[in-house]
């Protein structure tokens, strides 16, 4: 209502604009909107929309970590984790597993997943061939890297599973 008026904000409301401004962007940015749209949207350059994300997935983490240190946080830490994840990546939760293996990025991970890769499990199955098929601008190399990773990454969950047993076994039968 000042603008309209002419008269100019008191500093302390123009931070408090300024303060919904970036909540609009970091909303935007939430609900997966792309970082150049946003940019556009609001007529920003798109290098602050990605510091902002950084930042605001920086302080979440903050957050997460002391709400582990705090035991009667337990729940908003496992909560915030998430939160973390999906900020960091700006993608939606299915698509972060995929997103952890190299040479996967943002639109390589929707494009598995459109094509029924939903998991580094089917990819770890899949042979280059099936990928190089469903994937649009997919090398045969590009394709043994993925799948190659897939496995490892598999093998390393069952590694640290198993030794979890193992643990859980020690515990349960040394009694």
């Amino acid at each position: 209502m000042g603008i309209r008026c002419g008269k100019k904000f008191s500093q302390e409301k123009m931070r408090i604009v300024n303060r919904f401004y970036v909540t609009l962007i970091i909303q935007a940015l939430w609900n997966l909107e792309e970082t150049y749209r946003v940019a556009l949207r609001f007529k920003v350059n798109r290098g602050l929309v990605q510091s902002l994300m950084g930042q605001t997935a920086s302080n979440a983490g903050c957050i997460t970590r002391f709400c582990e240190h705090m035991s009667e946080f337990w729940a908003l830490a496992s909560i915030l984790s998430v939160v973390v994840e999906k900020l960091r990546h700006c993608c939606s939760p299915e698509l972060i597993p995929l997103m952890e293996l190299p040479s996967v990025q943002l639109v390589r991970a929707k494009q598995l997943y459109a094509a029924g890769f939903k998991t580094i499990e089917l990819i770890a199955q899949a042979k280059p061939k099936d990928l190089v098929q469903n994937i649009y601008h997919m090398s045969f190399k590009t394709a043994r890297e993925i799948i190659s990773a897939a496995t490892v990454m598999l093998l390393e969950r069952y590694d640290n599973l198993q030794h979890d047993l193992d643990g859980l076994k020690t515990v349960l039968y040394d009694k």
